[in-house]
């Protein structure tokens, strides 16, 4: 890839405030980076970005989003990265939280977080995306037990094993990070850019402490040698 020309990835995610996260890290590690969302693929709240890639189908956020959106494009994923001329995507990055590999059969036991997250790649390759192997463009990241784990990471003093705590949202609002409201846990847009920043910013110490940053690093630099 040249160091001068823009090099666009398309991002397919279970929701928006893993989209921050992985733009900022994507941005950090490809400084000329275009980022684009092509999923969730209508407008979230306060993530208007969302209106990139409006006009599809709506298929819903979360995993099983991710699951459509990839069972849709998976057999044609070369002609969807080529479909317009002069804005071709040079990658694809494709996120599902582990936390539900337990619905795919694929949870294993954590410690390795690796364990899980092979078992959920296979599921997302050979069944969702009904492919022996992905093209050396496409890029899957699976965070254990979900991104937020990465956010956690970029804090001071995290706790240990922080890819094996399915409850990890939790500590953002003991935190008071992030605030529970009505039994659920949200996640507003400024903050979430702040965590996001972090994220980026130490993000040498988020690639030591979660093993699948570091191998989401390692993707990213090894499709910038292809």
């Amino acid at each position: 890839m040249s160091d001068q020309s823009p090099v666009r990835f398309a991002v397919v995610t279970e929701g928006p405030s893993d989209l921050l996260v992985l733009r900022g890290v994507i941005q950090k590690l490809v400084p000329n980076a275009v980022v684009v969302p092509v999923h969730p693929e209508v407008p979230l709240g306060a993530y208007p970005e969302f209106q990139a890639a409006a006009g599809g189908a709506y298929r819903g956020t979360g995993w099983r989003g991710v699951r459509a959106w990839c069972e849709e494009y998976g057999p044609t994923i070369e002609l969807f990265m080529a479909a317009v001329a002069g804005d071709e995507y040079d990658a694809l990055v494709i996120h599902t939280d582990a936390s539900m590999a337990d619905k795919v059969g694929a949870e294993r036991d954590c410690p390795p977080a690796r364990s899980t997250t092979d078992a959920l790649r296979a599921v997302i390759t050979g069944t969702w995306l009904a492919r022996e192997r992905l093209p050396a463009t496409v890029i899957l990241v699976t965070p254990s037990k979900s991104t937020d784990a990465w956010v956690v990471s970029a804090l001071r003093n995290p706790p240990p094993n922080l890819e094996c705590d399915k409850g990890i949202e939790k500590l953002l609002v003991g935190r008071r990070l992030l605030r529970k409201r009505n039994g659920e846990i949200k996640k507003p847009r400024r903050v979430y850019e702040r965590l996001a920043r972090e994220v980026a910013h130490r993000w040498a110490e988020v690639r030591a402490r979660c093993t699948e940053a570091e191998r989401f690093g390692a993707d990213v630099a090894a499709l910038g040698r292809s």
